[in-house]
């Protein structure tokens, strides 16, 4: 009787045994991978560094849709003072002047194909950008900026992301009620974009 129960004993040891390991084994593994959510994470927030300079104070958020495709929209308040972009290639004489800025508005939006891992890898997309200028002593200026831009978004910093893409693009602008419909009108732009967001 006492062999047959050390004989039970060990049969159950011998079957316990692996379960335990496996269950220790798998749950090394999946430690492994475990990224707290990382890779699923598909929303990020962003804020825009350089147009800062030209009183830009604007604020993003991004979704991605799939591996591949995402969604950017932002905007935010214009400050009290403007200075024009270094990368403005002016055609014609016929461009406004913003003088006396008084505040406005900015409005954001970039569709974005990745190659590969959305939201964080190279990408291209087509960014539409408009600007409402007051001012206090002439009248209000608008800017509608059309680009084709290619970027990367890179995670720097455990969730932080770093935005950084360049484009090419034309500018349209609207004097409202300024000298006459001749002063309609556009010129070619380099926008680039730098900004620092938290991924989530």
């Amino acid at each position: 009787m006492r062999v047959f129960i050390c004989f039970l004993l060990f049969k159950c040891y011998f079957f316990a045994a692996p379960v335990a390991y496996a269950q220790e084994d798998s749950e090394d593994v999946s430690a492994l991978f475990d990224d707290g959510g990382f890779s699923n994470s598909k929303n990020v927030i962003k804020f825009n560094i350089l147009s800062v300079y030209v009183g830009d104070i604007a604020f993003f958020y991004e979704r991605a849709f799939g591996d591949k495709f995402s969604i950017e929209i932002g905007g935010g308040p214009l400050m009290n003072y403007y200075n024009p972009e270094f990368f403005g290639l002016y055609a014609g004489m016929d461009a406004p002047e913003i003088v006396d800025p008084s505040g406005g508005y900015s409005i954001w939006v970039n569709p974005r194909i990745y190659f590969h891992g959305a939201p964080l890898n190279l990408y291209t997309g087509i960014q539409y950008r408009r600007r409402h200028y007051f001012q206090t002593s002439a009248n209000d200026i608008i800017f509608n900026d059309i680009a084709y831009n290619a970027g990367v978004q890179l995670d720097i910093w455990g969730r932080v992301i770093l935005d950084y893409n360049v484009g090419v693009g034309v500018r349209l602008f609207e004097p409202e009620n300024q000298f006459s419909a001749r002063s309609l009108g556009s010129h070619f732009i380099l926008p680039i974009t730098l900004k620092l967001g938290y991924l989530f």
